[in-house]
């Protein structure tokens, strides 16, 4: 189905948005029969570039917890579903979330209840929020649903930001690092090629190897770049592949500390997702399928299916949690929650308990990390440096 953006007069005045549909015609017919006129209309083409290879990862979780807190105070202050996606649209300077709120007015405005509306859009809106505002509109509470996403989403963006500021510095100082490698071995020692052959200097192992590496890098630099662009673009264009989003949790989780936290990351998201589609009246094996679909890794994908088939054969859900990778406490904790009958609380206290290791893991990852990547780059520059000074040190001697 096809996106058209449109321009249109109503009743109330020039209105702008988008629109789906199979063809213009239908499009054109769609508008007419909520009573607009309209006076352009657009195809919204998505270009090879755009479709396959835009990182499409929804909304910045920062602009979603924004406008969230301002809905639900909009609806606390008993303004419309209508006119608070209205007010919301005319004032958000994100151009994606604009375009979505001025179709979810309209399908709003065809007396739909906002979680179709949100539907309308997956690849802004996750299941987890669709599930969450249709259960508040059941209930009579969507103010305050709409609030506890607000939260929700505020706490997700507050663990991934944790996450990205322990791998922050080691990131940033092996980038530092590559790039005096590669200034030394192309700029620095190639010029003491030349004088080191001048002298017939007999050269040591350590010398040769950093020389070899130096000319390696000289006259095969321009096919190390084109594997570089040729690998990122695979990674790119094939990065939701099964295989390839396999060899990346493989990697990552056989990485010291790294492989812990983004599992202690994973299981702190899916027990608080889990804990708060089952306040919500959600079933769990409907809200087990909705965490499935949110999880990053894969391994967790197929606990959490297995979680799923657990639970429609009438077994517990503990039991797929004793996993190798998971921690053991976890499987423990949902065994009593199940026991008691509080399930849903007691994985909203497995989440706090995890948010809280993480914050831990985070601080010990920066203590140990810090130092030793400083000792790495200083072995490495070390190393190119020993390598030059010995030989000049020969060549001094042989000349005295």
């Amino acid at each position: 189905m096809a996106r058209f953006s449109y321009v249109a007069k109503s009743l109330k005045g020039k209105r702008t948005g988008i629109i789906h549909g199979w063809t213009k015609k239908e499009a054109v017919t769609k508008l007419e029969q909520k009573g607009f006129r309209v006076i352009e209309l657009n195809e919204v083409r998505e270009t090879f570039w755009t479709k396959d290879i835009a990182l499409k990862k929804g909304l910045k979780t920062s602009v979603l917890v924004v406008y969230l807190r301002q809905f639900a105070a909009l609806l606390q202050a008993g303004i419309t579903v209508i006119e608070a996606t209205d007010m919301l649209a005319e004032q958000t300077e994100n151009k994606r979330l604009k375009q979505a709120l001025l179709s979810m007015r309209d399908t709003l405005d065809e007396g739909k209840p906002l979680s179709e509306a949100v539907k309308e859009h997956p690849d802004l809106f996750q299941p987890y929020m669709i599930h969450m505002i249709h259960a508040g509109e059941a209930g009579g509470m969507l103010d305050d649903v709409v609030r506890r996403l607000a939260d929700y989403y505020e706490k997700q963006n507050q663990l991934k930001n944790k996450v990205l500021s322990a791998l922050a510095y080691p990131i940033v100082v092996s980038i530092i690092a590559i790039f005096v490698v590669l200034f030394l071995m192309l700029q620095v020692v190639p010029t003491f090629v030349q004088m080191f052959a001048g002298f017939n200097a007999e050269l040591p192992a350590i010398t040769i190897f950093v020389l070899r590496i130096s000319d390696y890098l000289t006259m095969n630099w321009y096919m190390i770049l084109f594997f570089l662009f040729v690998l990122v673009l695979t990674i790119l264009l094939f990065r939701d592949h099964k295989l390839l989003r396999g060899c990346r949790d493989w990697l990552l989780l056989r990485t010291p500390f790294i492989g812990r936290m983004l599992i202690i990351k994973e299981v702190a998201l899916f027990t608080r997702t889990l804990s708060s589609l089952l306040i919500s009246s959600v079933s769990i094996v409907e809200a087990l399928k909705i965490v499935e679909r949110m999880a990053s890794l894969t391994v967790i994908k197929t606990i959490l299916q297995d979680a799923s088939l657990s639970i429609e054969t009438g077994r517990s859900l503990a039991k797929p949690m004793k996993n190798r990778l998971l921690p053991p406490l976890l499987s423990h904790m949902i065994a009593v929650g199940e026991r008691s009958g509080s399930l849903d609380e007691m994985l909203e206290k497995v989440a706090d308990l995890y948010d809280s290791e993480i914050d831990q893991t985070t601080e010990r990852m920066k203590a140990l990390l810090e130092p030793l990547m400083i000792i790495i780059l200083a072995l490495i520059v070390g190393t190119i440096v020993i390598s030059i000074v010995v030989p000049m040190f020969d060549i001094f001697n042989h000349v005295e």
